[in-house]
């Protein structure tokens, strides 16, 4: 259930009264409910009207190539962030969905009105403009990691316009008309998945069209979400390549669930001490880990697994061997970045706080995580 449907079904879900739900009425539930709900709303609706002129106006970069895709994914808490970001400062090499274009301009007109009036700002009102944002908005989701309107994003909000994203959890949580979404791969039915991967495709198609026409780059995606619809990405995008990062379920499981939490509290009533959904969020993770074991071993020659412990120890050797696996040339400016990388890492220190166990306590979770590492120490073998 994906579409208009699923979104009038969903605001009847905004509030719930059962004890202890995080949709409890509440101050930030009724914001949810009375400015996010109907301003989204009207966002989303502007933004499908955009791309629908798309059709009208640009009819021709429905045929534009996707050919050159590489997808970012792993569970959260797998430096999936690091290695997107690094890579994409390489503009020679790799293109990507700024924030910006994401909730700005998914249209080709809307990319063409902001990259007219950027180059037109003489007074520089849009660097105000993203400062304000970046300032005022993005600094208060440090904690789930940095973000900013000019740098590359997750797109798996793009899919927020044809209310088909796993994010619409965050502020609908605890109901279980998103989990078809959230396992996707395993839990959409076919004809909707194809629509999603449809809508999606058009997307990095219009960004293309646009940034990319001769598609001299490889586009460049990089969302956790995406591992649950590795098999649907393959069959919509059949020469993409895959870089898989990999990090033990015995730390990944309880930072996400810390993770969680930060993007929980924007939306819902989260107290203090509380990690919610922790049941539900360890078994999301492990599902997530278990259905990737069969999409890498499927497609051996199209993914790469990058280790997490060599992202903080080895980053220089792990890029290279990321450009190997590409094919791309790595450039002087880019060999300067890896080296000054790789001397950053041996001091660095993570400020993310929570208990290490978080998640762990629960049953079967032990067994299904050596399961999982076992599979993958034979699968990296």
């Amino acid at each position: 259930m994906i579409g208009i449907l699923l979104g009038i079904r969903l605001l009847f879900k905004v509030f719930s009264l059962k004890k202890g739900s995080l949709r409890r009425p509440s101050l930030k539930r009724l914001v949810v409910a009375f400015v996010w709900t109907p301003l989204f709303s009207i966002h989303l609706l502007i933004n499908q009207f955009f791309m629908l002129l798309d059709e009208v106006f640009f009819p021709s970069f429905k045929k534009q190539s996707t050919d050159r895709m590489t997808f970012i994914v792993g569970v959260p808490r797998t430096a999936t962030t690091f290695v997107f970001h690094t890579l994409a400062k390489d503009q020679s090499n790799f293109t990507a969905f700024k924030l910006w274009e994401i909730i700005l301009a998914p249209s080709i007109i809307q990319k063409y009105f902001f990259a007219f009036w950027k180059r037109m700002d003489q007074n520089g009102i849009w660097n105000h403009i993203a400062a304000f944002f970046d300032k005022i908005l993005f600094s208060a989701l440090k904690d789930i990691h940095e973000m900013s309107l000019s740098k590359p994003e997750e797109d798996e909000s793009i899919l927020l316009y044809s209310l088909s994203s796993a994010y619409l959890y965050y502020v609908f949580p605890e109901t279980k008309l998103l989990d078809p979404l959230i396992f996707f791969d395993a839990d959409l039915p076919e004809s909707k998945r194809k629509k999603v991967m449809s809508f999606y495709h058009k997307c990095v198609q219009r960004h293309n069209y646009v940034y990319n026409r001769n598609e001299e780059r490889i586009f460049l995606s990089k969302n956790p979400t995406f591992t649950a619809k590795m098999k649907s990405l393959k069959e919509e995008f059949p020469k993409c390549n895959f870089l898989y990062m990999y990090r033990t379920p015995r730390e990944t499981i309880p930072s996400t669930i810390s993770l969680n939490k930060s993007i929980f509290s924007i939306f819902n009533s989260v107290k203090q001490d509380e990690y919610p959904l922790q049941r539900d969020i360890a078994h999301m993770v492990l599902l997530w880990y278990e259905e990737s074991l069969n999409r890498i071993n499927e497609n051996p020659s199209s993914r790469k697994i990058l280790i997490f412990d060599k992202v903080r120890t080895m980053p220089e050797k792990l890029f290279q061997d990321v450009y190997e696996f590409l094919s791309i040339p790595m450039n002087k400016g880019v060999q300067i970045r890896l080296e000054h990388i790789q001397k950053e890492s041996s001091s660095f220190q993570s400020q993310h706080k929570y208990p290490k166990d978080l998640g762990l306590q629960f049953e079967n979770v032990d067994i299904r995580i050596k399961e999982i590492e076992s599979s993958f120490d034979q699968i990296n073998e």
